[in-house]
């Protein structure tokens, strides 16, 4: 049983080599992840004013052509 133990034991350290040699590795990566994720904010936030530009042309649009349509129609008297 206690050769068991000392197995495990042994075992359990090698694991805890391998994580510590694992987090040195990787530690570096966490810096360039935040500033992947600040480009992605950046990026969203560029297409969401996009967006909201289209919208407001689009609205502006809409309402240059639907009075024009009216001055027409009252002008050449389509429809009832």
């Amino acid at each position: 049983m206690g050769d068991n133990n000392s197995e495990i034991f042994e075992r359990l350290s090698r694991i805890e080599q391998i994580v510590a040699r694992i987090d040195e590795r990787t530690s570096s990566h966490s810096a360039a992840h935040a500033d992947h994720e600040d480009r992605i904010r950046k990026l969203e936030l560029d297409g969401a004013k996009q967006k909201g530009v289209m919208a407001v042309i689009g609205l502006g649009a809409s309402g240059l052509v639907s009075g024009l349509l009216w001055l027409l129609k009252h002008i050449f008297g389509g429809g009832n």
